[in-house]
């Protein structure tokens, strides 16, 4: 039974997905960025529990786009991790991108969902998290060990620094 709920909400998404666009990172591998309809719902600025307007995640996925294409090569080929969680203090909100490696060798990266500030999307295990930093700077999750860090926050400023 939920194999065949499984195939249904693949087959659903599938017809209802809108393709923000593509770029090509520096290996010459194509990727396409899409929003899924789960991410189109609710879509409301205005509002405390709405979604982000997707062109918005994806004007931020292609201003960093070498980052996203690194960060999800290195998921693909980790069979623990299946997203990338962007914390944006930036622009103000959250959002989940799943990448996945297509049959004929390009990449889908899959807006799942979104949250404006100052609601959060938790953080799992299973996530990769990038945070756009208020400068417009990122920090890539990889490259630091966060659990090393002490996190205060100061306003709407977010400090880290080493124990």
């Amino acid at each position: 039974m939920k194999l065949l709920n499984f195939l249904k909400n693949i087959l659903i998404e599938q017809g209802n997905r809108e393709n923000l666009g593509d770029f090509i990172d520096e290996d010459g591998d194509t990727f396409n960025v899409v929003a899924t309809i789960h991410s189109q719902d609710t879509t409301a600025p205005n509002t405390m529990f709405g979604r982000v307007d997707v062109n918005t995640i994806g004007d931020v996925i292609f201003e960093f786009s070498d980052i996203f294409s690194e960060v999800s090569k290195s998921i693909i080929n980790d069979p623990k991790k299946t997203s990338i969680l962007v914390r944006d203090y930036l622009n103000r909100f959250d959002f989940i991108v799943a990448p996945h490696l297509n049959n004929d060798g390009t990449y889908s990266l899959n807006v799942v969902t979104s949250i404006l500030y100052p609601k959060k999307l938790s953080y799992k295990p299973e996530n990769r998290l990038i945070i756009v930093k208020n400068d417009g700077d990122l920090v890539v999750e990889e490259f630091v060990n966060l659990n090393s860090f002490t996190k205060r926050k100061r306003g709407n400023i977010i400090v880290y620094y080493e124990r």
